[in-house]
C-alpha cells in the first residue's frame, strides 16, 4: 500500500465530480435507478421532515430539485432571467401545498407532482405577464409549454424520463457524498462512477479494500434511504 505521501498527492489530484462524462454516470444511473426503486422502507424519511418543517430538510429539498425546476423552465423554453422568479413560485407552491401530496395516488410520484406544479407556473407566470408567447415568443413557445409531461407515467417519453434521471440522480449523489469526509468522496468517485477496481482504489486511497468497499455500501445506503421517494 502507497504511504502517507502518496495519499496527499492523491487527495489533491482528485476531486469529487457529480458526472465523470456523461457515458459512465449515465451507465451508473442506469443500472441503479430499479435497485434504489425496489428499496422503500424509509423512503419519506426527508419528506416527513419536510412536512414537519424541518429547515434543514427543506434546504435539502430544494438543492435537489432547483436544477430539476430549472431544466423544466429551459424546455418550457422560458426566457433566463425569468427562470429564478418562476423557480421560487413553484418552491412557494411546494412549501403551502407539501402536506397534499400522496404517493399512493395512482401514477402520481413527487417528481410528477412537481413537474406539473411547474408546468403551471410557467403559464401563469406567461399570463401574468399578459404575454401569452413571453415564455420564448411566438407559438412555438406556447407548444413547449405543452410539451413539458405533466405526469410520469407509462405514456410519458422515456427520454425525458432518462434525462431528467440524469440530472436528479447526479445532483442526489453530490449532495450524499459531500456528507462524507474527503476520502469517502474520492473513493466512492473511483470505485463507482470511474469504475477502478477495488484494489486499485484501496491502493489509491491508502485503505483497505473491505473499507473500500463499506464506503461504497455506506453511502449507497445513505442515498437510498434519504431520496428514493423523491427521485421515483
Amino acid at each position: 500500500m502507497p504511504g502517507n505521501d502518496n495519499l496527499g498527492s492523491n487527495m489533491s489530484r482528485l476531486c469529487f465530480r457529480c458526472r465523470a462524462g456523461p457515458e459512465k454516470s449515465q451507465a451508473w444511473i442506469d443500472t441503479n435507478v430499479s435497485e434504489m426503486a425496489l428499496d422503500q422502507t424509509t423512503s419519506l424519511s426527508l419528506l416527513e421532515r419536510v412536512r414537519l418543517r424541518n429547515t434543514a430538510a427543506w434546504n435539502k429539498l430544494c438543492d435537489l430539485y432547483l436544477p430539476m425546476v430549472i431544466q423544466w423552465c429551459r424546455w418550457g423554453a422560458v426566457r433566463e432571467d425569468d427562470i429564478s422568479d418562476i423557480s421560487q413560485e413553484v418552491f412557494l407552491a411546494v412549501s403551502k401545498y407539501i402536506d397534499s401530496f400522496r404517493r399512493s395516488e395512482k401514477g402520481q410520484s413527487f417528481r410528477a407532482w412537481l413537474r406539473t406544479i411547474t408546468k403551471h407556473k410557467i403559464i401563469d407566470f406567461a399570463r401574468g405577464r399578459g404575454d401569452e408567447a413571453h415564455a420564448a415568443g411566438g407559438s412555438d413557445a406556447q407548444r413547449k409549454l405543452v410539451d413539458v409531461p405533466a405526469i410520469a407515467d407509462e405514456s410519458t417519453d422515456e427520454q425525458v424520463i432518462s434525462k431528467e434521471n440524469a440530472i436528479l440522480y447526479a445532483r442526489a449523489m453530490a449532495i450524499v457524498v459531500a456528507e462524507f469526509p474527503e476520502w469517502y468522496r474520492i473513493a466512492f468517485t473511483l470505485l463507482v462512477i470511474q469504475e477502478r477496481s477495488p484494489q486499485e482504489v484501496a491502493d489509491m486511497v491508502d485503505k483497505r479494500v473491505s473499507a473500500v468497499y463499506n464506503v461504497k455500501a455506506r453511502i449507497l445506503r445513505r442515498l437510498r434511504t434519504e431520496f428514493t421517494e423523491l427521485l421515483m
